[in-house]
């Protein structure tokens, strides 16, 4: 007679289990934990105490008893200890000695010429006197108040019209420029990182009709992300942002 196959062995697949759990609390509710861990720990030294504790738990558990439902609330804080010394043992970070939005850059021809076209909408609004120093944050500030305050901001379109005034400062980037995209934070950085005399190329912008479209290269990942101009269009979240940063002084 033919000999029966053996049936294959069921596999038991076993839970995935972590092998530590992480509870976090606020530091105020670590204190009303170590005064609660401290009553658990009073309450399992008491023999009364124990006996009624247990009959109560008994009434809603059966592997559970006093001395380890008393002893695992008198444990917990000894694992919050141990973080709080990482905590006082790890000094605060020092400020940055460098702040790359409002470090100080000699000031240029064009920086000047922007400062004195827009210094009766910048007044007390701008971390640097422009003549001999000016900063990246400054630059933004200036930049948006031109074009807010000489109409050069279309609502409907949410574009930028381009001046001779502007392709004058950055011919490099807005020579054969008429209109920029509000929401291109990127280009506008670099059009304000060529007043400041740095050196910059151009991106895709819609260019003057009798040109045609260039092909531009794909961009590389920058160091610094600039955010959109919808974000950061008002010179009021300019002086948010240096101060929140903190220590420099208006010149």
């Amino acid at each position: 007679m033919p000999s029966k196959g053996k049936k294959p062995k069921k596999v038991v697949e076993e839970e995935r289990l972590p092998k530590h759990v992480s509870l976090r609390l606020s530091y105020r509710d670590y204190l009303k934990l170590v005064k609660i861990a401290k009553v658990a720990a009073m309450m399992k030294e008491s023999k009364d105490t124990k006996k009624t504790v247990s009959a109560e738990i008994n009434n809603f558990h059966d592997e559970l008893n006093a001395d380890k439902f008393l002893g695992l609330i008198a444990a917990l804080p000894a694992k919050g200890e141990k973080s709080i010394e990482r905590f006082h043992a790890t000094p605060p970070r020092e400020a940055p000695s460098r702040m790359y939005f409002t470090e100080a850059h000699p000031s240029t021809d064009a920086v000047s010429q922007l400062h004195d076209a827009t210094k009766k909408w910048t007044k007390g609004k701008l971390l640097y006197d422009q003549s001999r120093e000016t900063c990246p944050t400054d630059l933004r500030v200036m930049f948006y108040a031109y074009v807010r305050n000489k109409g050069l901001i279309e609502e409907d379109s949410k574009e930028i019209t381009v001046d001779k005034f502007l392709q004058k400062l950055a011919p490099k980037n807005l020579s054969k420029v008429k209109r920029i995209e509000r929401k291109d934070g990127s280009f506008i950085w670099k059009v304000c990182s060529e007043i400041r005399g740095q050196e910059s190329k151009k991106t895709k912008v819609e260019e003057s009709d009798d040109e045609p479209p260039r092909k531009t290269a794909a961009r590389k990942p920058k160091k610094f992300v600039e955010t959109s101009e919808e974000e950061s269009d008002e010179e009021s979240s300019e002086e948010e942002f240096v101060s929140k940063k903190g220590k420099l002084k208006r010149r």
